[in-house]
């Protein structure tokens, strides 16, 4: 038993690495928007394998990153002061989400307006702490104002991790599930949020594409916060139907259960 907590610690932690590596180098040179940050889809890992998989998750991302920025050029300084920042950013998530769900069965799963909502905070502050801990890694080694920097951090982290992070945690309990034999249907709840994210995405890469094509006398920062203030505000809409209609097709069943 002990050898395969190991080697499921092993496993998880290169996974990890591997997913987060992948998602992360390829933006560098094509999404970057300060010298020091770029636009990652990676962030949404964070919250998501730190909820899902905890402290092998964490140094899993924590070593991929360190090692992107190597490949980056960033100074050692900057890598070592970067490591418990990053492994922060996974095991806040993961401890907060413990928290809220303490007494709950099935923590992972992500199928009801309350979890939702859950874990959106959970992103929020995730995407808080790492814009605060970006801005002092800035101020700290490149004395600059970190203040642009931080909210595009903010942005992006809060943005990505709800957008994405919604259907791949529903992805990661059918795996999770599906593994320790139990015969696990998408719920009602789970099918409409993957919709809602579809059409998020959707919306936000329309969104995108007509800023690209009419913003080429702006610059990139101003580009990609207008798109994520857009997501943003997207997400203030969309979501709120979707829990709506979450509960409103939650005491349909329990009306017609009663019957």
């Amino acid at each position: 038993m002990e050898k395969k907590k190991v080697l499921r610690f092993i496993l998880i932690y290169l996974l990890s690495g591997i997913v987060f590596f992948l998602l992360t180098i390829p933006f560098h040179k094509v999404l970057a928007v300060f010298t020091v940050t770029e636009v990652r889809p990676s962030a949404v890992l964070y919250p998501v394998l730190g909820i899902s998989f905890g402290l092998p998750a964490a140094l899993g991302i924590m070593t991929a990153n360190c090692i992107c920025d190597a490949m980056n050029g960033f100074s050692p300084a900057v890598l070592i002061e970067g490591l418990i920042p990053q492994l922060l950013y996974t095991m806040v998530p993961y401890y907060l989400w413990r928290r809220l769900t303490n007494g709950e069965g099935h923590k992972h799963r992500l199928d009801s307006a309350v979890r939702v909502l859950k874990y959106a905070l959970v992103c929020l502050v995730f995407s808080l702490l790492s814009a605060l801990g970006v801005g002092v890694l800035l101020y700290v080694n490149y004395h600059f104002d970190p203040t642009q920097a931080a909210l595009f951090v903010l942005l992006n982290n809060f943005f990505t991790s709800v957008v994405l992070g919604c259907p791949l945690m529903i992805v990661i309990n059918q795996i999770v599930s599906r593994r320790t034999g139990a015969d696990r249907t998408l719920t009602r709840n789970e099918i409409i949020i993957i919709i809602t994210s579809a059409v998020q995405v959707i919306l936000v890469v329309g969104a995108a594409a007509a800023i690209y094509a009419g913003g080429k006398t702006i610059g990139t920062y101003d580009i990609w916060n207008t798109i994520y203030i857009i997501g943003i505000v997207l997400i203030g809409i969309t979501m709120p139907v979707s829990l709506v209609c979450m509960v409103l097709f939650g005491k349909k069943e329990k009306n017609s259960s009663g019957q």
